[in-house]
């Protein structure tokens, strides 16, 4: 009787806490720091602390012994097309302009059911390789307030942080999007109305300016893009010198490179991601620089497509942040970082003959976790007191983990296998042993499989 009255004292005593990881590893994303056997805390939206020794102290609603698993903060996948998962495998032997016809020409009127598919199996799949963050450039031509409304519905239904980035464009149109696009003002209206309608709507969606690339835009939507971007404090992220034909295309419309073009409008600012950046020289490097614009970098989807090779190091030498993207499902053929990650950071070895220059782990995990923090401000890529709870945890005994000898090497070197079995969003269980707690994966399974878009 004494002891169970001692032990109702003390838990009586406990602090109360809405999620617990216990006896953790803990790969904190401050490079190579490695923090083992610690607990860690989360109230509401934030971790609390990180700290040995202390999981007696609180009471849970949720708690794991996390003895077995390797925790680390969730990663960002920093330019996909969510609608392109249901033409995965298609066209796999076409270069850039053959594969657009043959992927695009369908999924540009999607219906509101095959919209919300592709975005939770999309989702899905970044869910089980560890991402927690991404940026939708997303694509229906016209765009319309139905299916901008459906997509960020649905995305915060999935409960990943989101960037949606609302694609427009109103030159070089195929032909089958001939007649159909509207004036420039009218897309920049539809956009306003959309940031005023989601801004402030919940701190895992933001919306962006999405032109589709410099040479497929008027003057007018481009610069209207990045002024309505930066009136609302919201990035623009758009496709740039992507092929040999997109430089030269540049060229020849404005007599001078797209970056050159855009900086003499002043249109490079630290909120301009720019995705792919293959064909650039190196005065666009410099200007990349001086203006702090950002690269995503998406070296799957450029061998793919036969694109051509991203100079990392050099933008990594300029100090150009550079984040990873996978691109979506149908150039790559799959939305997995971590194998994304190793590319880019072993192809430039091909073509650099001194490892002192070669992209490090380093760099590879600044492109994941802390670059993103730099453009996108609902991100943090640190597990850190006060800092918003997102991370995800692994099994600590994966074979690919298996000796840790590098625990931050073996991640990107090795881990393009590894599945997680838990993932913190926004300090919501999201990824509960392995299984998504937002939405039935089993049943997207088989809607998606009946979505065969020929």
């Amino acid at each position: 009787m004494n002891e169970n009255i001692e032990f109702d004292n003390f838990m009586s005593l406990q602090k109360k806490c809405d999620i617990l990881f216990k006896n953790a590893t803990v790969l904190t994303g401050d490079h190579k720091s490695i923090q083992r056997n610690v607990d860690i805390v989360v109230i509401g939206k934030k971790f609390l602390l990180i700290k040995s020794g202390i999981f007696n102290n609180y009471s849970s609603k949720f708690e794991v012994d996390s003895r077995e698993l390797i925790i680390c903060p969730g990663f960002t996948n920093a330019h996909t097309h969510s609608g392109e998962v249901l033409k995965r495998g298609v066209s796999t032997f076409s270069k850039h302009q053959n594969w657009l016809s043959d992927v695009w020409k369908k999924m540009d009127v999607m219906t509101p059911e095959e919209i919300e598919i592709s975005i939770k199996l999309c989702a899905a799949e970044m869910l089980h390789s560890g991402i927690t963050s991404v940026i939708d450039h997303f694509r229906q031509s016209p765009l319309s307030e139905e299916n901008i409304n459906l997509a960020a519905e649905t995305w915060l239904s999935t409960g990943i942080r989101t960037t949606l980035a609302l694609m427009v464009r109103d030159k070089l149109l195929p032909e089958w999007l001939q007649g159909k696009i509207p004036a420039a003002q009218s897309q920049l209206s539809l956009c306003k109305e959309s940031f005023q309608n989601w801004g402030g709507q919940s701190d895992l969606l933001n919306l962006a300016m999405g032109p589709s690339a410099p040479t497929r835009c008027s003057f007018e939507l481009l610069r209207g893009s990045v002024e309505l971007a930066r009136s609302f404090s919201l990035i623009t992220h758009m496709h740039c010198d992507e092929t040999e034909a997109d430089k030269d295309e540049a060229l020849k419309q404005f007599g001078k490179t797209a970056i050159e073009y855009m900086n003499e409008f002043e249109l490079l600012d630290k909120s301009m991601s720019l995705a792919h950046a293959v064909w650039v020289n190196d005065k666009d490097i410099e200007i990349l620089s001086k203006t702090d614009t950002v690269v995503i970098h998406n070296p799957v989807s450029n061998l793919r497509l036969g694109s051509g090779r991203a100079p990392i190091e050099k933008f990594i030498k300029s100090n150009v942040k550079v984040l990873i993207g996978t691109d979506g499902a149908a150039s790559n053929d799959s939305q997995n970082i971590l194998e994304t990650l190793k590319i880019a950071l072993l192809l430039p070895r091909i073509f650099i003959k001194s490892n002192s220059e070669w992209p490090s782990i380093e760099d590879g995990f600044d492109m994941l976790l802390k670059n993103p923090g730099y453009l996108l401000n609902n991100y943090s890529g640190l597990i850190k007191q006060d800092y918003p709870a997102d991370f995800i945890a692994f099994n600590k005994n994966d074979i690919s983990l298996t000796p840790d000898n590098d625990l931050y090497g073996q991640f990107i070197l090795a881990g393009a296998g590894l599945k997680t079995k838990y993932v913190v969003i926004n300090g919501r269980l999201v990824v509960d042993n392995g299984k998504i707690t937002t939405f039935v994966e089993e049943e997207l399974l088989i809607k998606a499989q009946a979505m065969k878009l020929n």
